[in-house]
C-alpha cells in the first residue's frame, strides 16, 4: 500500500479530491470481511485512483451516465456498473447499490462492503464520504425506522416509550 506522499510522487496528483478513493483502498485492504468497494461517481476520478492501489477486491464504479461506465471499464480492477441515484432518495441509495450487487451474486448476508459517494448527485468532484456497510444490515435498521415512524411522516424518537404490544408485533 502506497503511504499519501509515496502516492503523490508517483502519481502526481493528491489532495481533497483522492483522500477518500485511497482511504477506502487502505481500509479494504486492510479490513477482515470486506467483499466489494462500489463507488458512486460522476466522472470516474474516484474509481480511478482506487484502480491505481493494488488489491484483490473488486471495485463496482456505479455511474448514471453512460460515457463514464465506458471510461471505466480500462481501469485496472473497475467493473462499470449503470445505476441512476438522481430518481432516489438519498436515504435508500446506499441500500440500492448494495441490493444491485446482491442481485449479481457479488455480495451476500454479513459481507462487508465499501460504499464511496459524495453529498450531492450529479456534482463533480464532490466524494467526500465512506461508509462500511455490512450486507443485510440495513434490513434491521429499515424497521427500526418504520418502528419509530409517526402516521405524519415525523420521526417519533425512543424516548416517547412506546408500548410494549406494538415492539412485538411489527415485523
Amino acid at each position: 500500500m502506497l503511504a499519501i506522499h509515496q502516492y503523490a510522487k508517483r502519481f502526481g496528483r493528491c489532495g481533497a479530491l483522492s483522500a477518500v478513493p485511497v482511504a477506502a483502498m487502505y481500509v479494504a485492504n486492510h479490513l477482515t470481511g470486506v467483499k466489494a468497494v462500489i463507488c458512486m461517481t460522476e466522472t470516474g476520478f474516484a474509481p480511478l485512483i482506487m484502480s491505481r492501489i493494488t488489491s484483490s477486491l473488486p471495485i463496482y464504479a456505479m455511474a448514471e451516465k453512460h460515457g463514464t461506465c465506458e471510461v471505466t471499464t480500462l481501469y485496472k480492477g473497475v467493473v462499470p456498473v449503470p445505476f441512476c441515484a438522481s430518481n432516489l432518495d438519498p436515504k435508500e441509495v446506499n441500500h440500492r447499490a448494495v441490493e444491485t450487487l446482491r442481485a449479481h451474486n457479488v455480495v451476500a448476508d454479513g459481507d462487508l462492503v465499501l460504499i464511496t459517494k459524495g453529498d450531492f448527485v450529479n456534482v463533480h468532484g464532490g466524494t467526500n464520504t465512506l461508509k462500511i456497510v455490512r450486507v443485510g444490515d440495513y434490513s434491521v435498521a429499515s424497521k427500526i425506522n418504520r418502528l419509530f415512524q409517526a402516521t405524519d411522516g415525523q420521526l417519533i424518537y425512543p424516548a416517547t416509550f412506546l408500548p410494549i404490544s406494538r415492539l412485538n408485533t411489527e415485523s
